[in-house]
């Protein structure tokens, strides 16, 4: 049983990481809390029975209870706060963006190495039970080789006074380091390794310093592309998220997946053949179909989990069995070196190789 404790308790956190994560894993207990706001940290260690809460880092990282660390602050304390942690001897699980820019990750990453603690970043998707699904269908071959991609996770994000994903020197970015970061991440699982990036950016509905629109392209060493769109400015109810590999013999589409839900629907269209060219290209006829639904599970379908509490437990589970975490902090410097060459190539309008 990991003793952990959290820093930023008071966002993401409360609403999201320690009820469904921490509390539910079997194999970590929450022993204290840190935030800031002083009555806010005391309302949240009340409301999920945590005798210990603090107002300043150093308290929670010096409790002598606390294994591990969940750090949710604010993207630029990041690197800060892990580093001091480890420098206690403290496992460190970081939420996603690791951190503002790769500079900073590999500083956290040796410091977590020369203390000899484990570092993982939060990066959720791909602990999803239907992405799980998907890769072991590509893997599989069922769709031949992937070719072509497309992943969105945009949500409808207006100005909020003091909120810091809109505040640049706090956040690091906006949609595409917020959200189009667990694109980046899903699709390196599916698809490989990112070779080069093309982005735009704009703001287009809201006045913060941030980007509250983007699209961006990747091309992967096998020379397939992905597409993905990432935006502050979609309406919730309008947006289904969707993600869809392509491949030589067929595609795999989801909706819904992609986001804090466990479940969404998964549909597998693929062929046996080798296709000849068809000048009527017909869309109508599928020979071969499988469908993941959440709303309707087969007994041979993947059961959706509780990704917060599967990321928590296996966060806990290479601290127990000093294993390297599937999320590692060199996964996390990879995708925030996708995420600098995005914001370049949206800076200067030409592709960035990475």
């Amino acid at each position: 049983m990991i003793k952990m404790g959290v820093i930023g308790a008071c966002g993401i956190a409360k609403r999201r990481t320690i009820p469904e994560g921490i509390l539910k894993a079997k194999n970590v207990k929450l022993v204290a809390l840190m935030d800031v706001q002083k009555e806010a940290v005391k309302e949240t260690a009340k409301q999920f029975k945590v005798k210990k809460y603090y107002t300043k880092e150093e308290d929670l990282i010096n409790d002598k209870d606390v294994q591990a660390v969940y750090i949710a602050a604010p993207t630029y304390l990041h690197a800060e706060l892990t580093i001091k942690a480890a420098k206690a001897g403290k496992h460190v699980f970081v939420e996603k963006p690791m951190a503002m820019n790769p500079s900073e990750c590999k500083v956290m990453i040796n410091e977590c190495k020369k203390n000899k603690v484990k570092l993982m970043v939060g990066f959720l998707m791909r602990f999803h039970a239907y992405h799980q699904k998907i890769k072991e269908l590509i893997d599989g071959g069922i769709i031949g080789s992937p070719v072509l991609a497309r992943a969105q996770l945009s949500c409808w994000y207006p100005e909020i006074k003091g909120a810091w994903r809109q505040d640049l020197k706090l956040g690091g970015g906006g949609s595409i380091i917020d959200m189009g970061m667990h694109c980046i991440d899903l699709l390196r699982m599916l698809m490989g390794e990112v070779t080069e990036v093309s982005a735009f950016t704009a703001n287009t509905a809201f006045k913060y310093k941030t980007e509250d629109n983007a699209v961006f392209i990747m091309k992967f060493k096998n020379n397939a592309l992905a597409m993905v769109d990432s935006s502050f400015c979609v309406q919730d109810f309008t947006s289904n998220n969707v993600l869809e590999i392509f491949g030589l013999k067929g595609a795999i589409k989801s909706e819904f997946t992609i986001g804090q839900s466990a479940g969404g629907k998964v549909v597998v269209s693929y062929t046996a053949k080798d296709a000849g060219y068809e000048a009527s290209q017909s869309r109508e006829e599928k020979e071969k179909e499988i469908i993941y639904d959440s709303s309707n599970v087969k007994k041979e379908d993947p059961v959706p989990v509780n990704t917060y509490k599967s990321e928590i437990e296996h966060f806990a589970d290479c601290i127990e069995k000093d294993k390297e975490p599937l999320i590692s902090g060199e996964e996390g410097l990879r995708i925030q070196e996708i995420v600098a060459a995005l914001y370049e190539s949206a800076k200067t309008g030409k592709k960035v190789k990475v």
